[in-house]
């Protein structure tokens, strides 16, 4: 069973999409920001990363930027409400596999999921 990590600040979201993916049978596991996005990574491999872009602490990009300082394997979906050509550059530079536009169109989502981990 594929692991997913999913990063957003907004609890709904998270929840929504924590319910979503575990019925297509991937195992989920959800956190609020970046920095316990990179403190899951300690104790923890997933499969896939789903994190937002703005969130307090550390957003999603310092998040990837950070963790391609160490590990280039996981794939990495950068969700964002605010899409703009320097996020997307960034983003790209940094190796995200897709950065996708809120609101979320949850099957183009599911889409990309299964592509990257199978499923």
């Amino acid at each position: 069973m594929s692991q997913i990590l999913i990063a957003d600040d907004d609890a709904d979201l998270r929840g929504l999409l924590q319910r979503k993916l575990t019925r297509l049978n991937y195992q989920v596991h959800e956190v609020a920001n970046g920095q316990e996005l990179l403190a899951a990574l300690e104790t923890t491999t997933p499969d896939l990363i789903i994190s937002d872009l703005q969130m307090p602490l550390l957003s999603g990009i310092e998040a990837l930027s950070k963790l391609r300082r160490t590990d280039w394997g996981i794939p990495f979906i950068l969700m964002t409400g605010f899409p703009g050509p320097t996020t997307h550059d960034r983003a790209n530079r940094l190796g995200a596999a897709y950065i996708v536009h809120k609101p979320l169109d949850f099957e183009y989502l599911t889409k990309l999921v299964k592509e990257l981990v199978g499923g």
